[in-house]
């Protein structure tokens, strides 16, 4: 019964391609709720559906858990696989498989009394592997919404370990946010990171690259000297002084940021609404130090390969910041830069969009090929 039915909604896939597909893409879509019941076996299903150019689009997903067919997604080679015999699971992820490389969970001893979480993937094999320090946004986790976890095995995948940690009190990390998040210890994780895995015989320290995301950016500018080979900032904030986080933290301008800069030094912190809508509360420091720290000054020490990613409808770091930023690395060997179409500033990782992230991820793993192996 699974593969007759499968059969069927495989047939008028393939026919909505062939007879309104065409026409589809070259005008213009609208989408209306269906107003078609579906039926399974006789008995109603509902679903979410969509009416376009006569045509009903179902989400794949929801048709297979109508018909109770198994079917999982692989993250790190975008495809999608159906298995007529299983039974839908929302949480299965595919068979257990061996995968050729290790993820461990680690605690690095840092300089403050909590240790840092990090996710240590490593390729299968003597090594030694070239290594490469992943540094998430602000706010952010060590798996940054799934796209440094997808990063990470990509890299594993070409033979390139990395190491991932989350910054105080983000993801796994047992320290206060509002006390502890700022740049200053961000920048000593990374220095405890890089002294971690120099201790590990599979890794190559003199082939060693570090990627920032975000304010991750902002902390590879920052750290990236004369030892790291090859650095790869996605949308950085790498503008001097705290301009970065205005839209972020929906202020008009710099009057706005005084005026909350005045409340955390009165107070020692300071509650805002981000513009995504959830409340954050920052220390005095992290104020402190976005001003005391200057990214652009800190780049001139890296002398290695240099890949800028920006999105050209980012609107949180634009396309004209971003390309700031990379052009203050004035002794880099050689510098690129890549506009991602579409992209905003998640890249695709918030919003679910797998092609574009995996563009990103591909240009990122296909760059530190080329510089660290």
């Amino acid at each position: 019964m699974k593969k007759q039915a499968l059969t069927f909604i495989v047939g008028i896939l393939i026919g909505a391609m062939l007879f309104g597909g065409i026409a589809t893409i070259a005008s213009p879509l609208t989408a209306t709720p269906t107003p078609h019941n579906v039926y399974v076996d006789g008995e109603p299903v509902t679903m979410e559906a969509y009416l376009i150019n006569s045509n009903n689009f179902f989400k794949l997903r929801d048709i297979l858990a109508a018909l109770d067919v198994g079917v999982w997604y692989e993250p790190s080679t975008g495809n999608i696989y159906i298995e007529t015999d299983k039974t839908y699971d929302p949480d299965y992820q595919g068979p257990e498989v061996e995968k050729p490389f290790s993820a461990k969970a680690v605690s690095i001893p840092g300089k403050r009394e909590a240790g840092i979480p990090a996710i240590f993937t490593v390729p299968t094999g003597d090594g030694p592997f070239p290594v490469v320090i992943l540094c998430h946004g602000h706010g952010g986790s060590k798996d940054e919404a799934g796209g440094f976890v997808v990063l990470s095995e990509a890299l594993a995948l070409a033979g390139i370990a990395s190491i991932r940690m989350d910054f105080p009190g983000c993801g796994d990390s047992k320290e206060d946010f509002v006390t502890q998040n700022n740049i200053a210890n961000m920048l000593d994780d990374i220095e405890s990171a890089k002294a971690y895995i120099a201790k590990d015989a599979k890794i190559d320290m003199e082939k060693l690259g570090i990627l920032g995301y975000s304010m991750g950016g902002r902390l590879t500018m920052l750290a990236a000297e004369e030892d790291y080979l090859a650095a790869v900032l996605w949308a950085p904030a790498g503008t001097p002084g705290p301009t970065d986080m205005f839209v972020f933290m929906q202020l008009e301008d710099q009057e706005a940021f005084e005026k909350m800069y005045a409340t955390a030094k009165e107070d020692g912190k300071v509650t805002y609404t981000a513009i995504f809508g959830f409340e954050q509360t920052l220390g005095l420091q992290w104020f402190d130090d976005m001003i005391g720290f200057d990214p652009v000054a800190g780049f001139a020490g890296f002398k290695g390969d240099l890949l800028t990613i920006y999105g050209d409808e980012d609107i949180i770091i634009p396309p004209a910041t971003a390309k700031a930023a990379s052009e203050a690395a004035v002794n880099a060997k050689s510098s690129v830069l890549f506009e991602a179409k579409g992209a905003d500033h998640g890249f695709g990782i918030y919003s679910e969009e797998t092609e574009l992230t995996k563009l990103i991820v591909d240009k990122t793993v296909a760059f530190f090929l080329e510089y660290l192996k």
